[in-house]
């Protein structure tokens, strides 16, 4: 009986799978707010003792409204609009927040001194992907809550990927160069930020495929 379930519940599984290869339907565009550049996070060997900085802009990429507002490679992100940067997910889904047009008062750390620059939030345009997969997760260690990443060895994972794709890169540049030489030049880039989930033989992930990120001010689009 048990067997039979099984079967029924994999073959629903790839009936489904089956449906959404056969007929796609057009992915809905999403928007938030953007302000380009390359965020990591600070850790307390990256800032001064008296500084509680936990952000830091490791690249700035030219034609985003960073760059434009004048934010520099290496300055910390001390707060938004004189609240407190608590870490970089807090700061990403600040700016996520911001409106398209807003003015984001930014304090930074820099050279010794604290400085405030206005950024004008640009927009990001994006679509949100799934995916079903049929295998075996393995891995080789445990590492449960409160990680938000964790894995039960090959029976259940879960993990949660938060880089960010920037258009004007040159990881992004190259890559559409690559398409283009190939062909093929698909609209916007696919991001690995999303999550991906494993039980036992099934596979459960979603992530972003960027399509554009605009700046409000005289800059262009990229896409």
């Amino acid at each position: 009986m048990k067997t039979k379930l099984q079967i029924a519940v994999l073959a629903l599984l790839l009936g489904f799978v089956a449906e959404g290869a056969a007929s796609p339907k057009p992915k809905a565009v999403h928007e938030r707010g953007w302000i380009g550049g390359d965020f990591q996070p600070a850790g307390a060997g990256l800032r001064p003792k008296d500084e509680r900085a936990t952000v830091y802009l490791r690249q700035v990429f030219t034609n985003t409204p960073s760059a434009q507002a004048g934010l520099q490679t290496a300055d910390l992100i001390l707060a938004l609009d004189d609240e407190p940067v608590k870490h970089l997910r807090d700061f990403r889904a600040r700016v996520d927040a911001a409106k398209p047009g807003q003015i984001l008062k930014v304090t930074a750390w820099r050279a010794g001194q604290r400085i405030e620059v206005p950024v004008t939030v640009g927009r990001e345009r994006y679509e949100q992907w799934h995916s079903l997969r049929l295998g075996l997760g393995l891995s080789s260690h445990l590492d449960i809550l409160p990680n938000p990443n964790f894995s039960l060895l090959p029976v259940a994972s879960f993990k949660r990927e938060t880089d960010r794709v920037e258009l004007s890169s040159p990881e992004s540049i190259l890559q559409r160069q690559a398409h283009k030489a190939a062909g093929d030049d698909p609209p916007g880039l696919s991001s690995k930020e999303g999550w991906h989930a494993w039980l036992v033989v099934f596979g459960l992930g979603g992530h972003k495929k960027i399509i554009s990120q605009e700046s409000m001010g005289p800059l262009t689009a990229h896409r």
